[in-house]
């Protein structure tokens, strides 16, 4: 591979990131499909899913997050 191919490829790889990194936070940002009021899906990912899935793996801490 030429230096020339190198760097598009590299300049390719960085366009990507930056526009998954960009989706990504218009995601987090987005209003979720919650009834418990959540405003955002960041909000809901850290109050239901991931506490959730904590609880789930490690029922013993469930007092720590109550």
């Amino acid at each position: 591979m030429s230096k020339k191919e190198a760097n598009l490829l590299a300049l390719a790889i960085l366009g990507a990131a930056v526009i998954g990194s960009v989706l990504l936070i218009d995601w987090l940002q987005s209003t979720p499909d919650c009834n418990a009021g959540c405003r955002t899906q960041l909000e809901h990912l850290k109050e239901h899913v991931i506490k959730d899935a904590i609880q789930a793996a490690l029922p013993q801490i469930g007092s720590f997050f109550a």
